[in-house]
């Protein structure tokens, strides 16, 4: 599928580039990343997205680990220091770490002095497995998916038995998303692909409130992985739904008294 057919190359909204095979008009030949950039789209319209091809389908990151590895850590540098993203957000994982990719995400967050998010999916494949990399990264929030009352969903892998760390999900239950090919919403998900995609959205939807509204700079940290977990785990962005397990959501901003419920939530994450 060619995406934006009427961008022009030297147009300010087309940030695409292939880490694959070097294609230089927009291609999905796999479906994924259309449905997550749809949804991305629908809940921050606003936002400018960056979009970089790291394998021709999925089967490509099993493989070809290496090169697909190599492709991210590229594409990671690529949108941080050409385009100054505020947020990544990575619906794939692997079953290793990679040095190569912790060391693009180190060394990007060095250059923008760690006012930077990173989102990643956590698993589909269930209690009896572990986090896949890089949702297990340090510097990355990873995203389980949650159904739309917040509880999680069994196809999240196993809470940690090495410490008490708290999880994050949101809605990754029956998403409407675009198919490859389409131009409509005519496909539902599940899973934390999809999951990572709405907890990237929200995430540009804090950033773009405070780029619009902060002028004195007192939401800055929450630009950081620190200052946005806080956000996340005080009962600002996210409700505790059991044990160690968070639903992360807007709703209750909601209404008329939304805004300043909001900024209120922004002061109390910020606040160390």
């Amino acid at each position: 599928m060619r995406l934006f057919p009427e961008f022009k190359h030297d147009d300010d909204r087309f940030h695409w580039k292939d880490f694959w095979k070097s294609e230089t008009e927009p291609l999905d030949e796999d479906g994924h990343g259309t449905s997550m950039l749809s949804t991305i789209m629908n809940i921050a319209p606003f936002a400018d997205i960056v979009v970089a091809r790291i394998a021709g389908v999925d089967d490509d990151l099993l493989r070809e680990t290496a090169v697909t590895q190599r492709n991210l850590a590229k594409a990671i540098e690529w949108a941080v220091i050409c385009h100054e993203v505020d947020i990544i957000s990575m619906s794939l994982g692997w079953e290793k770490s990679s040095d190569i990719i912790s060391d693009a995400i180190l060394g990007v967050l060095k250059k923008r002095s760690r006012r930077l998010l990173f989102f990643a999916a956590a698993s589909n494949f269930g209690a009896g497995t572990q986090e896949l990399f890089p949702a297990k990264e340090k510097q990355v929030i990873s995203v389980r998916a949650t159904c739309v009352s917040g509880r999680h969903l069994e196809i999240n892998p196993a809470l940690s038995d090495l410490d008490n760390t708290t999880v994050v999900g949101t809605l990754g239950d029956q998403v409407p998303a675009a198919q490859r090919g389409g131009t409509h919403i005519d496909q539902v998900l599940t899973g934390t692909s999809i999951a990572t995609a709405i907890a990237a959205s929200i995430a540009a939807i804090v950033i773009g409130y405070i780029n619009a509204n902060d002028h004195r700079g007192i939401w800055e940290e929450l630009r950081t992985l620190v200052g946005f977990e806080r956000l996340m785990l005080r009962d600002g962005l996210s409700t505790l739904v059991s044990a160690r397990k968070r639903f992360l959501t807007l709703e209750k901003f909601l209404g008329p008294e939304g805004v300043a419920r909001f900024e209120a939530c922004l002061m109390n994450g910020a606040t160390a």
